[in-house]
């Protein structure tokens, strides 16, 4: 009678030794998704063309600053004359109105490198969708 119920217990606990090994590799790569959706998703898509009050980031990386059809960008930041590179996202996250005098974005910036590291590194698996 005992032994229907031992076999459920090593089924479940294989399964959920399993979730745990899957969502440990996923959280080691997905922080900066995690910071992305805490500090920045609130205004900007990830989406192809859709647009919230910030403009989608999808594609991002390599994109002329200002430049997302159909978004109302500041004139400062229609002006900006800049590819975004990883370094221009770097120090525009750190300060957004240092780096852009005269931006709408409302963001404060975030203070530490490694966070914006991982910001920067989830932006860069984003793809403008041709």
């Amino acid at each position: 009678m005992n032994a229907p119920f031992a076999s459920t217990k090593l089924i479940l606990a294989a399964a959920m030794g399993a979730l745990f090994i899957g969502s440990a590799g996923a959280d080691e790569t997905s922080e900066g998704e995690l910071l992305f959706k805490r500090q920045c998703a609130v205004c900007h898509s990830v989406v192809p063309g859709q647009t919230l009050m910030g403009p989608s980031l999808a594609g991002i990386v390599g994109r002329p600053a200002g430049a997302v059809d159909g978004f109302r960008y500041s004139p400062a930041m229609k002006e900006a004359g800049f590819d975004w590179t990883a370094e221009d996202i770097d120090a525009f996250i750190e300060s957004p109105r240092k780096k852009v005098h005269g931006t709408n974005m409302a963001y404060p910036g975030e203070r530490k490198p490694e966070r914006r590291a991982a910001i920067i590194d989830y932006l860069s698996t984003l793809k403008a969708g041709d």
